[in-house]
């Protein structure tokens, strides 16, 4: 009977090497292989991109956790929407036992900043250090440049504008009045030369204070300012809130419907003058101004500067 050849052990071990790329092989083609991650690249913010100190925001609660809320800030949304962040603590005066019955998820508030953190892109926000004055004249603003925003969008579709030629126009109103509505304002009753001595078309700027004029409700008008006061004398924040309460009547007594005081960070303060319309508004700014200045100035050593913004 003869004999069977025996496979040289070189030979089966490289038929067991072979067999097993095989195995391997077909394991790589079944199994799907790890996708290798990519880093994100962070997004780099300025200051520039951020609310500043002391503002009042209106901010769209995202998200709810035990230690506080997260909220989209209006305006600044390309931060992110959980960029704003309230603590519990800063939520209420009051004492919070369960957070959800004092914010939910999609409800709008006004905040004012606390801290900003460009490199986490973070902004602390608080609801309690603000008043109720301060809630209702935020959120008035607030309505008012959205309208004032669709009257410019409506005058981007009637001049069949790009994106481009429009978010000029935004940026050159912004930078000449503040804000969208005060522009809309000073335009009323087809004044569109205003616009047109800022640099704007005089075509685009006729169809604009021409939707003013139709569009945009009588509303009163709202001027502001920033004040910078110190006293370095006893009894000081006594004499300054005597005074500030003394202007405010003056301003009262020269048309203005409103007065708002509002502490961005000691020694400066935030003056908004609301009056029926542009005149009047100045002239409650001159009397609160020049009433200020006379009763803060009757102390020594002071420092009282007033400017507009």
């Amino acid at each position: 009977m003869p004999r069977r050849k025996k496979k040289s052990s070189k030979k089966v071990i490289s038929e067991v090497v072979d067999e097993t790329e095989k195995t391997e092989e077909v394991k790589k083609e079944i199994i799907p292989q790890p996708v290798e991650k990519k880093e994100k690249k962070s997004v780099q913010f300025t200051e520039a991109d951020f609310p500043s100190k002391g503002e009042l925001i209106i901010g769209k609660c995202t998200k709810i956790t035990p230690h506080g809320a997260y909220f989209l800030i209006e305006g600044y949304e390309k931060l992110g929407e959980t960029a704003g962040f309230v603590h519990i603590s800063e939520l209420s005066k009051t004492w919070i036992r369960n957070i959800r019955k004092h914010i939910k998820e999609g409800q709008k508030s006004v905040s004012k900043v606390l801290r900003i953190n460009p490199q986490r892109a973070e902004v602390d926000l608080s609801i309690r250090r603000t008043t109720e004055a301060q809630k209702r004249n935020t959120l008035k603003i607030f309505k008012q440049e959205s309208r004032a925003k669709s009257i410019l969008g409506m005058s981007k579709d009637q001049l069949e504008l790009n994106d481009e030629s429009m978010d000029a126009i935004t940026e050159t109103l912004y930078a000449h009045f503040g804000q969208l509505v005060t522009a809309l304002e000073k335009t009323r009753d087809n004044d569109y030369k205003i616009l047109v001595d800022i640099g704007i078309e005089e075509k685009v700027a006729r169809v604009i204070a021409d939707l003013a004029t139709k569009e945009l409700e009588n509303t009163s008008v709202q001027l502001g300012g920033k004040l910078r006061c110190s006293l370095y004398v006893k009894n000081g924040l006594e004499i300054f809130k005597s005074a500030i309460n003394d202007s405010i009547k003056q301003a009262k007594e020269n048309d203005a419907l409103n007065v708002y005081v509002q502490n961005i960070s000691a020694p400066d303060y935030r003056i908004t003058i609301e009056a029926d319309d542009w005149k009047k508004a100045e002239k409650s700014w001159k009397s609160f101004q020049s009433n200020m200045e006379k009763k803060i100035s009757k102390h020594s050593p002071i420092i009282i500067e007033f400017s507009r913004i």
